[in-house]
């Protein structure tokens, strides 16, 4: 009976979201659409018994993993396209989607690669060291680029609120401090 309960809730919400298309099938499989401009987004979550499970299945496939209640799968996929809206206007959005599908066919050749064949360790330690340069370049490029729109407006309010806590702790510990000199005063 939960799955059947967590199912409705869920694409109450996501179709009030937008989604356009939902469909569930008897083995509680969903799979929700939403569409921004001419790009199409798909979710597929499974609820069973107590756990449920998502994915991005398009514009690249990408599992989330197990989620244990119905509002995170929700929040998930309402954060997920905030920053598809956002990062669907940049001039490099199509070669994104397109690096990230290659990083999946990868995947699935390094899979084939070492389940069909004795690759020698120096390949392997040559394959892990280039590994290791892709992710140090990401790393540079996620200090070096320029967050977009929302991640800056984001990344401002989170640095407002935190100087504004910051003030506010300076000014009580000013206050205290004053309310201390006056006493000692007395």
């Amino acid at each position: 009976m939960r799955s059947i309960v967590s199912d409705d809730m869920i694409n109450i919400m996501l179709r009030q979201m937008g989604a356009i298309s939902i469909k569930t099938s008897p083995a509680y499989i969903n799979i929700a659409k939403f569409e921004i401009g001419d790009l199409k987004l798909t979710y597929m979550y499974e609820v069973r018994d107590e756990d449920i499970y998502l994915q991005r299945v398009s514009p690249y496939p990408l599992m989330i993993g197990k989620i244990y209640n119905e509002q995170q799968v929700v929040e998930i996929i309402a954060n997920d396209l905030r920053k598809f809206k956002n990062a669907y206007n940049s001039t490099n959005f199509s070669k994104f989607v397109s690096l990230a599908n290659n990083v999946v066919s990868f995947d699935k050749e390094i899979e084939n690669l070492f389940m069909s064949h004795n690759v020698p360790g120096e390949a392997l330690t040559e394959l892990e060291q280039m590994m290791d340069a892709i992710h140090d370049k990401l790393a540079a490029l996620m200090k070096q680029a320029p967050l977009l729109d929302d991640a800056a407006e984001t990344a401002k309010a989170a640095n407002a609120a935190n100087a504004a806590e910051a003030a506010k702790t300076a000014n009580v510990a000013e206050a205290a401090e004053k309310a201390a000199e006056s006493r000692a005063d007395k």
